[in-house]
């Protein structure tokens, strides 16, 4: 019996060593403790709990919806007619005591000579507002226009995130997409393009071009992206390290200038 006993000690002991080997000790990097802390909020906000999707339409639709704007650019010629328009979005990012900074894509403000540009403005309100180009810059494929404030419309600015989206995490577009007013449609992060300065996400979100300068969402309202092409009828969107990248450069020429 004592025998017996020693038996099943030493297998249960060798089991526990056996076990013990499995155990992965966790990174104690910083890179990996804010992975942790991103992956655990995400969980917090998890879409699949009723509760969570619900307060995230309601706040997408009631709130954040009104930093998002539609543009518009005519082509007008030396006699002020218009040649041809194009429509997109933009959103509102900075302002001032009397303006507001929007940041949209290049290619909807482009600027084809000899013919030059007016650029309008609709908010969430459908108050007119003249745009000025700012800045634009053609490899990094984005631009800044500026509005004055309507005092009677207070036009709150989008939050930008501090860290990119984890890889088939669901993303939110709010923009002009078939030319309809704060348009919101959902997918996902498929991949990402690491090897240029625009860094694209590739969606699964189906759009059009009236979508472009749209912005992208993660789960917690904030923006990870501009949407700005597309790859048969799906966004491809500029990364937060590529709006970084704009923006940075973008305030350190106004700031010399």
């Amino acid at each position: 019996m004592i025998k017996l006993l020693k038996l099943v000690f030493v297998s249960m002991f060798l089991c526990l060593i056996s076990a013990c080997s499995f155990i992965v000790r966790e990174e104690r990097t910083d890179a990996y403790r804010a992975l942790k802390l991103q992956y655990h909020q995400y969980l917090d906000y998890d879409f699949m709990f009723l509760e969570n999707f619900q307060s995230y339409i309601n706040v997408a639709s009631t709130e954040t919806a009104k930093s998002v704007v539609k543009i518009k650019v005519d082509m007008v010629n030396p006699q002020n007619q218009v040649m041809t328009s194009q429509f997109g979005s933009g959103v509102v990012f900075d302002e001032t005591e009397t303006s507001y900074t929007i940041l949209t894509t290049h290619d909807l403000i482009q600027v084809i000579q000899p013919n030059t540009h007016r650029i309008q403005v609709t908010d969430y309100m459908g108050s007119l507002y003249t745009g000025i180009l700012v800045h634009r810059d053609s490899e990094l494929e984005l631009a800044v226009i500026s509005i004055y404030k309507n005092p009677n419309n207070v036009l709150p600015l989008i939050e930008i995130s501090t860290h990119h989206p984890l890889p088939n995490e669901p993303i939110l577009l709010i923009s002009y997409r078939q030319k309809v007013m704060n348009s919101m449609v959902m997918g996902f992060i498929t991949s990402i393009f690491d090897g240029d300065p625009v860094n694209q996400m590739y969606t699964s979100i189906e759009t059009d071009i009236y979508s472009f300068g749209g912005v992208v969402l993660n789960n917690h309202m904030k923006l990870v992206g501009i949407n700005y092409m597309l790859e048969g009828n799906l966004g491809v969107v500029i990364s937060l390290k590529g709006i970084e990248i704009y923006l940075n450069q973008y305030q350190m020429e106004i700031y010399n200038d």
